[in-house]
């Protein structure tokens, strides 16, 4: 029986525990995810093959003074992606304003339709869960603190914090941005059904609360900020007569809401059209938001992404899949790098060169990784050549190079020792 309980899976154990908890009870979920607790150490592995890997990445860069930084937002939207022209709809163009910035970038995902704290890892580490199959690192490996962008940014003399406006256990981030080096973390602590907050938190009000944080910062503070939304979370047939029934208060922000929503698709699909009429309001609250910032009398780079596609349209095409939308604006001219593709855990990189960051040799490694595999997903692998290799069919060329990138990650997350 106990073996029985140890193979079987369910994804609520590692998305609130304090609810698989009340759920199974204690005991079964102990039991259930002790297999996943630990990472297998890579073969051969040792701390003098990690610091022969990262001496051959140091490299001396110019210091840049703190009066020229850019602040930094990050905004990881959940289920942004372009349905439309991923499965070749006819709808109207519903992101064109994030389309406009994107340059054409396809930006690929390790997870589809849930599992979004698996792109917030890769996207905050630069570790790819490549290595991890379908696990989540936040609930089962990471238990000390860790090398990751907040930290980095500290270092570089940023003030960083972390806002999501759900229940901080969710994903067990209220410990993990601890874990990561952020100054402070933003949740919401009601315990409303999902619905009710994604009602409450739509972009349009998440983006508030940023604009309030960059108007009351001290002059002299440069502040990178990581945000992730949940508007565009499921179910997507949008039903704002039954929001309404809940309070007065909830009355309010429901015809609020029921104001901005654009209703400019009508499918057969109910799914499919409340999908597409919130990705056009987050391009619309996505546009707002930089209209703020265009005037802002500092610099701002903001960076936007998608942690997954929605599960409404599958594709036999695998990659199809796992494309999420992309797109980085500022407020000031910077040279935006051409990229035809590319994987989340590779993003910190972009940013931390675009805002001139003194950067740890784990970041070089990823530079010079990405020019043979541009994309590293829990799927697979594509290399220059836009050839794909799946998880099942490796190409022996690339062992080395990822058999370093698993000692790095390895070191990171277990090895490397941060008070």
């Amino acid at each position: 029986m106990l073996l029985i309980v140890w193979i079987s899976s369910d994804s609520l154990m590692y998305f609130e525990t304090y609810l698989s908890d009340n759920v199974y009870g204690v005991a079964y979920r102990f039991i259930k995810t002790t297999k996943d607790v630990f990472i297998k150490k890579p073969e051969n592995y040792s701390k003098e093959k990690v610091e022969e890997i990262l001496s051959r990445y140091r490299i001396e860069k110019s210091d840049v003074s703190d009066k020229d930084k850019p602040n930094i937002i990050v905004i990881m939207n959940e289920s942004l992606s372009d349905l439309n022209s991923v499965y070749n709809l006819e709808y109207k163009d519903n992101l064109s304003f994030i389309n406009s910035l994107s340059n054409g970038t396809k930006l690929y995902s390790s997870v589809y339709a849930g599992s979004t704290a698996n792109s917030e890892f890769e996207f905050l580490t630069g570790i790819s869960t490549y290595f991890y199959k379908k696990n989540i690192p936040y609930q089962q490996y990471i238990k000390k603190n860790i090398y990751a962008l907040p930290r980095i940014m500290k270092e570089n003399g940023y003030t960083t914090s972390a806002m999501h406006l759900y229940n901080s256990a969710s994903y067990n981030r209220d410990k993990i941005y601890k874990f990561m080096g952020f100054d402070k973390s933003i949740f919401d602590k009601d315990t409303y059904k999902l619905d009710v907050q994604k009602m409450l938190r739509c972009d349009k009000n998440v983006y508030k609360e940023i604009i309030n944080m960059f108007e009351n910062k001290n002059k002299d503070e440069k502040l990178f900020h990581f945000c992730v939304t949940l508007q565009n979370h499921m179910p997507y047939n949008v039903n704002f007569e039954n929001y309404k029934k809940y309070s007065g208060e909830y009355k309010k922000i429901a015809d609020e809401f029921e104001a901005i929503f654009p209703k400019d698709y009508y499918t057969e699909d109910e799914e499919l059209n409340g999908y597409l009429n919130l990705i056009k309001l987050s391009d619309n609250s996505f546009k707002e938001l930089t209209e703020f910032f265009e005037n802002y009398d500092e610099k701002v780079i903001i960076m936007i992404f998608g942690d997954h596609q929605p599960r409404i349209l599958e594709n036999d095409e695998l990659l199809k899949n796992y494309e999420v939308s992309y797109a980085l604006w500022s407020n000031y001219e910077i040279e935006k790098p051409q990229i035809d593709y590319i994987s989340i855990n590779y993003l910190p990189v972009i940013l931390s060169d675009l805002a001139d960051i003194q950067e740890p040799e784990y970041f070089e490694f990823l530079k010079e990784l990405r020019k043979e595999l541009p994309v590293i997903t829990a799927n697979g692998y594509m290399d220059n050549n836009e050839t794909w290799y799946s998880i099942d069919n490796k190409n022996e060329k690339y062992e080395k190079l990822l058999k370093e990138y698993n000692y790095l990650q390895y070191y990171y997350i277990y090895d490397n020792n941060i008070n």
